[in-house]
Order: C-alpha cells, then structure tokens, then sequence
C-alpha cells in the first residue's frame, strides 16, 4: 500500500478565512502471476521440462545448469541453445547478441509465438557467445550469490543482468534443428563464479520479468508479471 498526503492553497476559499486543505491519495499494489508472454529480453537457452510441464514446486535457490551434451541423450546434436529469433534464420551473431542483451522477438504460450526453434552445436564453443557471456556476467550486480546459500534468492536488483528469463521446452525426440513448443518460462539466477561458455550454471529464482503478460494457464517457474495497482 502505498500513500501519499500534501497541502494544497485555497483560491475561493480565502474569503471565508480558509488558507489551505489537505489532499491525500492511496494505493494498493498486488503482484503478477506466472508469465505466459516475453515481450522482449529472453535468455536463449532452453530448460528441459517433459510435456505437460508442472514445475510449481521449484525452490528459490535450487540449482540448474545449461550446456549439457545431447541434453542427457534426449535431443543429439543439441546442447540447450535456442534460436533467439525463434525460427531458423539466427546463427552466432543473433545469438551472442541475445546471449549479451536478451532476444528482442516476443514469445509467447499461445500461439503463433509459441514455438522456439532449437540451434543445434555447442555453441558455447563460439568466440562471439563467449565474449557476450563474459560481458554479462562482468556486468552483474555485486552481491552474495543467491545459488550457494549467503545471498537471498528472493531479494536479486532489479535489473541485474545475472537475472534472466528462459524458456521451459521439451526436447524429446528433438534431433539437429526442430521447431519445440514453449511450456513455460522460469526465472533462473546465472552463477558467473562457476559459468564458462561450454556450461552455464545458475538456480532458479522468483522474481518481476520486465516487458513480460501475466496468464492464469502458465506453470509458476519463478517468472511474474510486475506488480498492478489495484485501487
């Protein structure tokens, strides 16, 4: 809740002997749902969540990590990197790009922004995704790591690059390049102290997405909606 209470000068009202009179304004916020939307900023790695996806039950500060080969033997040829602009036309350029600054395309649980095609390689293996993951994570907040247990998980800056956003896809029977449906999205914390470019550590975390649409159908992976005021 929040109030806000100040004085305001009477014009007419000096006539009968009046000076000033108060004014004072409420209002009340409640947080956003899960996401259902990304309107802009999507880290471009996919977590592995089997269709239908029900991860509600994830903790602040439980720990995942990108990069794995062949996703555990679910997708060959694929090491968790997504297209950044959803289809096929991406390559490291558009990656790094998003690597560093998150995808500028919306994606969606409803359709036709509900698909996200995977980029198959290890990607990490590339000097422009390298270089743009180190810029991240050189640029992240100073503070305790939410992910070993000395930092709250609950309480990141907002606006941390450390802080993004990712897409929960299913990759089975994904092989090379496939178009995969969104799931869901999930807010994940990156550990920079034990990230490289072949492996990208982090732990899921619960906080306010930026540019993102609530929906009452979307899994509770750790992403909500900013806050609305309620009166």
């Amino acid at each position: 809740m929040v109030a806000h209470q100040d004085t305001q000068p009477y014009f007419f009202g000096k006539v009968l002997g009046l000076d000033t009179y108060a004014v004072s304004a409420t209002a009340a916020a409640q947080a956003g749902g899960p996401i259902g939307t990304v309107k802009d900023g999507l880290f471009p790695v996919g977590l592995q969540c089997t269709n239908p996806c029900n991860l509600s039950s994830l903790d602040p500060g439980q720990s995942v990590s990108f990069g794995a080969k062949f996703i555990g033997g679910l997708a060959p040829g694929n090491w968790q990197w997504l297209n950044p602009t959803g289809g096929t036309g991406g390559g490291d350029s558009a990656l790094a790009a998003a690597v560093q600054n998150g995808s500028p395309y919306l994606f969606s649980l409803t359709p036709p922004n509900n698909v996200i095609n995977s980029e198959p390689g290890n990607k990490g293996n590339s000097t422009q995704v390298q270089t743009a993951l180190a810029a991240r994570l050189g640029s992240c907040a100073s503070i305790a790591d939410p992910c070993s247990g000395a930092g709250n998980p609950n309480d990141i800056p907002p606006g941390d690059p450390c802080l993004v956003v990712v897409p929960a896809v299913d990759y089975h029977g994904c092989t090379g390049n496939c178009a995969l449906t969104i799931e869901g999205f999930a807010m994940i914390y990156l550990e920079a102290a034990t990230t490289t470019g072949t492996h990208i550590d982090g732990c899921f975390v619960k906080a306010i997405t930026a540019d993102s649409i609530a929906s009452s159908s979307a899994p509770g992976l750790g992403a909500l909606q900013p806050s609305a005021l309620t009166q």
